[in-house]
C-alpha cells in the first residue's frame, strides 16, 4: 500500500516539475505567449459562441403551449414563372382563418430566397 502512495506523490511531482518548467519558458517567450493566450481566447469565444446559438435556435423547444400542433399551409401557383414561389395570398389567410375551426389562429410570413 505504501508502494502506491509512492508512485502516486513521485507522478504529482513530475507534473509539477513538468508545470514549472513550462511556465518558465512561456515566461521566456512572452510574444509567443500572448499569441497562444489570444488564440485559446478568441477558439474559446468561438466555441461558446456557436454553443449558445445552436441551444437558443435548435435545442429550445418552440414558445407555444401544443409546438407538435403546428401546420404550415401553402399555395402554390403553377403558372407563375416562379416555381419556387409556395407564399399565399393575405386574403386567402384571413378566409382559412374564419372559415376553418380546426384553426384556432392564423400567422402569416414571407422569406426570400434568391440565388
Amino acid at each position: 500500500m505504501a508502494e502506491k502512495n509512492f508512485r502516486g506523490w513521485a507522478s504529482l511531482e513530475l507534473f509539477s516539475s513538468d508545470l514549472w518548467r513550462a511556465c518558465r519558458q512561456l515566461y521566456k517567450t512572452p510574444v509567443f505567449t500572448s499569441t497562444v493566450v489570444l488564440v485559446l481566447a478568441v477558439g474559446l469565444g468561438a466555441s461558446v459562441a456557436t454553443f449558445s446559438i445552436v441551444r437558443n435556435v435548435l435545442l429550445r423547444p418552440l414558445p407555444y403551449n401544443q409546438p407538435d400542433r403546428l401546420v404550415q399551409i401553402v399555395s402554390y401557383w403553377p403558372k407563375t414563372a416562379n416555381h419556387n414561389d409556395w407564399t399565399a395570398p393575405l386574403l386567402d389567410a384571413m378566409d382559412w382563418k374564419t372559415s376553418v375551426p380546426a384553426f384556432q389562429d392564423v400567422a402569416m410570413y414571407r422569406y426570400s430566397w434568391s440565388i
